[in-house]
């Protein structure tokens, strides 16, 4: 029992000795403290000036840190849209890419085995191989001889 009410003592976060736990305050988002702190310091000392603050300046600061998420999520948003239009453009790219080859290789004059299909990256029809080589297939059982 000793030991416990000594434990008591030195916890710091003990309910009794503080009632507002510091690990409520971290855990939350600084704006969030900053308006729980705003809260309290209207409600109980409006007209105090603490640590070289008035009530108004942390007020003003609260209101920044909002405006710059907001402008922050504001960019972001364009960001995303940018993107997406990025993607489309080189999706629509591709496509044409691939019509201007088929047109190549379609061409009466052009063809898949000219020099211009293969500076484009295709590999021609006289260039391109079966495929790869396979061994012959064994078969398992002895074909039986006549003798």
């Amino acid at each position: 029992m000793r030991q416990w009410l000594a434990y008591r003592r030195r916890c710091r976060n003990h309910p009794d000795r503080n009632p507002i736990l510091m690990s409520e305050l971290r855990n939350k988002p600084v704006l969030a403290r900053a308006q729980q702190f705003i809260a309290a310091w209207r409600l109980f000392a409006p007209e105090v000036e603490l640590a070289a603050f008035k009530l108004s300046d942390l007020e003003l600061r609260l209101h920044n840190a909002q405006m710059l998420r907001t402008e922050i999520l504001n960019a972001e948003t364009a960001l995303n849209r940018l993107r997406f239009a990025r993607d489309q453009g080189e999706k629509e790219l591709s496509h044409q890419l691939t019509l201007v080859a088929y047109g190549v290789r379609g061409h009466e004059d052009l063809g898949q085995n000219c020099a211009m299909y293969r500076g484009m990256g295709y590999v021609t029809s006289l260039e391109n191989r079966s495929g790869r080589p396979r061994k012959a297939k064994t078969l398992k059982f002895p074909v039986p001889t006549k003798e």
